[in-house]
């Protein structure tokens, strides 16, 4: 597991071929989420993308947005601090839960509200899957 000054990190959530994501807390006790690229010298475009999303989400004034509070230094590359409200990825959440129709069709209304948001802000979300999508429990 990695270590990174300021942070107790704890269970990876997710990983792919550039970022793995944790779950963790700063060394307050604030709950946190923490995106690495873990490749010892990332490439410049993984960089960019990540200090992008930072950039991109801080003032981002919507509901449903998970808010960066951090972009540190990890390595040779970036580490992004999010907020953690306890919510799961939308299919752990399956994993754990039955959903019928009408927790359906809200989970369904309030996607499409958040995506209609990011359009009027001028921003297109390039890879919406469902493990991108958090559900508080």
């Amino acid at each position: 597991m990695p270590t990174m000054a300021g942070y107790q990190l704890g269970d990876e959530v997710y990983r792919d071929g550039h970022i793995s994501v944790y779950r963790g807390c700063r060394d307050d006790g604030a709950p946190v989420v923490v995106k690495l690229l873990h490749d010892e010298y990332p490439a410049l475009e993984e960089l960019a993308r990540l200090r992008h999303e930072c950039e991109t989400t801080k003032n981002l004034p919507l509901e449903g947005v998970v808010r960066p509070l951090a972009l540190e230094s990890f390595g040779n590359g970036l580490a992004l601090v999010l907020e953690d409200n306890g919510s799961q990825s939308l299919p752990g959440f399956l994993q754990t839960n039955t959903i019928d129709v009408p927790l359906f069709l809200k989970l369904a209304l309030e996607m499409a509200q958040i995506v209609g948001q990011l359009h009027r802000h001028n921003i297109i979300h390039c890879d919406i899957q469902p493990r991108h999508w958090l559900v508080h429990p």
